[in-house]
């Protein structure tokens, strides 16, 4: 069956847009559309009103602010990844977008489409949360700003409503290093487990913030603060377990085999982040 009719409309800018979601209970926004498409092809999504917002300039931007990394909902992957700005103060950003897909979808997927689609084998959030990022939304009556971890609610929901958008992402432009590893499955784009990391430092505490997705059933973060001048990847993995093992996907890969690829994935994040760090300790799962 062919999907129905539906309305496509272009907002001229964001004020017009606001407006327009206002309007329509039954519509959703695109831009680059990777993932809506298919669900409007497939009949797994029912509306009236498409909204286009790819030409909308004021959504296509990076800002640094002092420690703070503002990136447009518009920007494409593609132009994530290639961005100096952001392969400098958010590495494991840039290196999420570069392993999505191929160039083709990356110059059409935009950063807002990836996380408000909230699949599960999605890579950006992974990224986002290692980073600390805050997810910046407006409708036409208010601005929120909410982190990452709360804006994530499962593996088909977040936190953005049918009159809201994301407007930008903000990350912390701070930390002394980050960087990302994805494991795909054999002969295809899908994850089993992407994983990034980005450490803090200062006067206080030392600390890893990591982002884990296409694991869990949603997008998860672990503060791990470093002591006695060592990683240990086996307490990283155990607190991952304590707290999320009972919402590992459960799908046509084997449980154990999910176990054993996440312990293999944290040890070489670790390793290949840190190998230049000669006074850290660096234990490993084996």
């Amino acid at each position: 069956m062919y999907p129905k009719q539906i309305d496509y409309i272009i907002p001229k800018n964001i004020e017009d847009l606001l407006s327009m979601l206002n309007s329509y209970s039954n519509a959703k926004v695109i831009a680059g559309g990777q993932f809506l498409t298919n669900l409007i092809k497939s009949n797994m999504i029912d509306l009236d009103v498409l909204i286009d917002i790819s030409r909308i300039k004021e959504l296509n931007f990076v800002k640094l602010d002092g420690n703070e990394l503002i990136i447009g909902a518009n920007l494409t992957l593609n132009e994530i990844s290639n961005n100096d700005t952001i392969k400098s103060k958010a590495a494991a950003l840039a290196k999420a977008a570069l392993s999505v897909a191929d160039i083709q979808i990356r110059s059409l997927a935009t950063i807002a489409g990836n996380i408000c689609s909230a699949y599960r084998y999605r890579d950006i959030p992974s990224a986002l949360l290692a980073l600390e990022a805050s997810i910046n939304k407006i409708s036409l009556n208010k601005e929120e700003s909410l982190d990452a971890q709360e804006f994530f609610i499962d593996s088909l929901n977040t936190k953005c409503s049918y009159n809201e958008i994301v407007k930008s992402v903000s990350l912390r432009a701070d930390s002394k290093r980050s960087n990302y590893i994805k494991l795909r499955e054999l002969n295809s784009e899908r994850s089993i487990v992407s994983m990034a990391l980005a450490l803090f430092e200062s006067s206080n505490e030392s600390y890893i913030g990591i982002g884990v997705s296409a694991f869990f059933d949603k997008p998860i973060y672990i503060k791990y603060i470093i002591d006695d001048k060592k990683v240990d990847a086996r307490e990283i993995y155990n607190e991952m377990m304590s707290r999320y093992e009972s919402i590992i996907i459960k799908d046509d890969i084997p449980l154990e085999y999910r176990k054993r690829a996440i312990k293999k994935v944290i040890d070489k994040l670790i390793a290949d982040t840190f190998s230049d760090y000669k006074d850290l300790r660096l234990i490993l799962n084996g």
